[in-house]
């Protein structure tokens, strides 16, 4: 039997004769039935749980290749020994990513074709610029492709493998591409408007320009903080999004001056609105010795052998310009602002860096500058919230800080674990109560004239569903599921829920940024339920006309609705998503567990029809003021017998402690 992968399809196109088409994707479900073409898909082939095999096993294994790709990248760039800089393990999520997608796309297709054992496959999408697995190879304007480890852009990852996977298993391979089509740019018109009015874009543009936003919230955080009180230090943030305001303002309360990252300038906050402007000065590293020989050896060597061997293949193709990219460009980049920062907590006597995320070049090197001083700590704030096991999520968030607020005790007692099993003696982890501080205040009053008119007097539920994607997107990491296994659920949810005819069901869609299509947006529309509403809006935009909510997967929304005081329901699958220990302790009934479609739509009729108060789950703010735990760390940071701050020779701990 020959077999068709289908990533997209066209009405154009005809299938094979005598193949069978398996969809990639929900947009290919959609397509293929919309043409009436029969077809299975790879879900039905594998678990995602039997795919990531032992994820503690692979976790471990995998720290000790971070170790033999520092040691690597600490003989290429001599500046990284001398400050004891550990590159990839800075870079630790974004390379762990691009890996373990790589291994879970080959573990996928060889599960395929051992199953099926096709005489030939097909491979129908769209058509790439460059052909051949090498594509990326010899192309350098990929600058976001290091930070895209889920191949949301480019070429998907299937259609990248399953010729070299099909080589391996001497089966013959043919591609069908088409070009993808392009809506037409509509052309400016010529003719003159009769009415004269404002140009809103233009006026936008220049507010912009001339009175940016991030400078009118520095202007707000310090009139709202205003207050004389003694200076206790001073605080770099990196980044100002909704959850540090409150933390920017109870710190200038308590006493610490700001200094506030906006792009690629620093400003000291103060009441004027165009303050002094600072840069980063980036320091360039001395030459090396040539960077693609080294690149050769990562390729040839142990490094990539160990991935070819989880693959099962030689998986390099689509790794190298990944690869090339951080060793080329990433690289020395971080280690020049490193430096750069370094002069600049110095100069400016900067005792705390703060970062709310780890994605741009300047975050690594500004959290791997303060582990180079004695007078400056790194500070994190998870900006996510869940109950898994994720063990993982300590190396690419918790360990690259001196000090880390969880948003939930649970959360934070649980790294504390991690730390101690994994021999780290840092950092200080806390809870903090900003996350649920920001939940309370978008939660805005009721409307009750709005609900009647909405509903037509029926109760109204929001669910919420797991993430649709087009890529495998997954970590090798028993948590969020992967996406194309719940189809068959969300389909039998949505039935069950028409038949609920007494209660309007928000089916909250779109949920990812560059997320263009969502399979039950169209199946909701082509079976007219008249219950279901499909929606893409906010949460906080649904929260204060909703009769309670339920989750797919226990994620930062599920958090945000306990917050709400709104009864919830989060639902998992416990092979396919393993809890942390303490994660049922105070969850109650909004925790429950399932294992069948049958099984988990009886706990979601038990939920619909049960009282609102045995699922709304009692919490309080945390009782912690964050800039005085700030504070009491600054009375006891440590410095040379001399009073000065140690730039190289700092005695904190190394990246890489670990014990068993």
């Amino acid at each position: 039997m020959d077999y068709c992968l289908v990533e997209k399809w066209i009405a154009e196109i005809t299938l094979p004769e005598k193949s069978t088409a398996v969809a990639l994707t929900e947009e290919a479900i959609f397509q293929l039935e919309d043409c009436g073409i029969p077809y299975i898909t790879l879900e039905e082939l594998y678990t995602s749980w039997e795919i990531r095999g032992d994820v503690d096993e692979f976790l471990i294994k995998q720290l000790s290749w971070f170790d033999e790709f520092d040691r690597l990248l600490k003989e290429t760039f001599p500046e990284a020994e001398n400050m004891g800089v550990n590159l990839a393990t800075i870079y630790f999520y974004p390379i762990r990513r691009v890996v373990g997608n790589s291994i879970l796309t080959t573990r996928i297709l060889r599960k395929f074709i051992e199953s099926v054992k096709p005489g030939k496959i097909w491979y129908i999408g769209p058509e790439y610029s460059i052909e051949g697995i090498n594509r990326f190879s010899t192309n350098d304007d990929f600058e976001e492709h290091l930070l895209d480890p889920d191949f949301k852009t480019g070429e998907n990852p299937y259609s990248l493998l399953i010729e070299p996977i099909c080589n391996t298993y001497d089966i013959k391979f043919q591609r069908i591409e088409f070009c993808s089509r392009k809506i037409p740019k509509k052309k400016a018109s010529t003719s003159k408007k009769s009415k004269i009015g404002f140009d809103k874009s233009r006026i936008k543009h220049l507010l912009k320009k001339y009175l940016p936003a991030s400078y009118l919230k520095s202007l707000f955080i310090y009139l709202k903080s205003m207050k004389n009180v003694k200076k206790k230090g001073r605080i770099l943030i990196l980044e100002v999004p909704g959850t540090m305001n409150e933390f920017c303002i109870d710190s200038r309360k308590y006493g610490f001056d700001l200094f506030i990252r906006n792009n690629e300038d620093i400003q000291q906050l103060s009441w004027k609105p165009w303050p002094r402007r600072m840069k980063i000065a980036e320091l360039r590293m001395k030459e090396n010795c040539p960077k693609e020989d080294v690149l050769n050896k990562i390729l040839d060597g142990e490094l990539m052998n160990w991935i070819n061997s989880q693959c099962g293949m030689d998986v390099s193709g689509i790794l190298y310009a990944r690869f090339r990219y951080f060793l080329l460009k990433t690289c020395p980049e971080v280690l020049s602002k490193i430096r750069g920062y370094i002069e600049f907590y110095e100069k400016n006597r900067i005792d705390f860096v703060v970062a709310p995320n780890l994605w741009t070049t300047d975050d690594h090197a500004a959290i791997a500058a303060a582990r180079l001083t004695t007078s400056t700590k790194s500070i994190g704030f998870s900006h996510g919230s869940d109950v898994y096991d994720c063990k993982s999520r300590f190396f690419f968030m918790d360990r690259h800080f001196d000090i880390f607020f969880n948003l939930s005790e649970q959360e934070a007692e649980h790294e504390r674990q991690l730390a101690r099993r994994f021999n780290y003696t840092y950092p200080d982890i806390y809870e903090s109560p900003y996350f649920c501080r920001r939940v309370t205040k978008n939660i805005t009053v009721k409307n009750n004239n709005k609900s009647d008119n909405f509903a037509g007097n029926r109760r109204v539920v929001l669910f919420l569903p797991i993430i649709y994607g087009s890529r495998p997107g997954r970590g090798i990491e028993l948590n969020q599921p992967f996406p194309m296994e719940y189809v068959k659920w969300h389909r039998a949810l949505a039935d069950y829920f028409s038949s609920r005819k007494d209660i309007l069901f928000i089916w909250k869609g779109l949920i990812q940024s560059e997320q263009k299509f969502d399979l039950m947006a169209e199946i909701i529309r082509a079976k007219k339920y008249e219950n279901i509403k499909f929606d893409s809006s906010s949460l906080y935009r649904w929260l204060p006309f909703v009769d309670r909510v339920l989750c797919d997967i226990p994620s930062t929304a599920f958090f945000e609705c306990l917050y709400s005081d709104m009864p919830v329901l989060a639902l998992h699958r416990p092979k396919y998503q393993v809890l942390r220990e303490n994660a049922h302790d105070s969850f109650g009934s909004s925790l429950r567990a399932y294992n069948c479609i049958e099984e988990g739509l009886g706990v979601v009729s038990e939920f619909l029809d049960a009282k609102r108060e045995e699922y709304i789950v009692p919490f309080s703010e945390p009782d912690i003021f964050v800039p005085e735990v700030l504070g009491t760390q600054l009375c006891s940071s440590e410095k040379d017998k001399y009073g000065n701050r140690n730039i190289l020779n700092k005695k904190k701990p190394q990246y890489t402690i670990r014990g068993n």
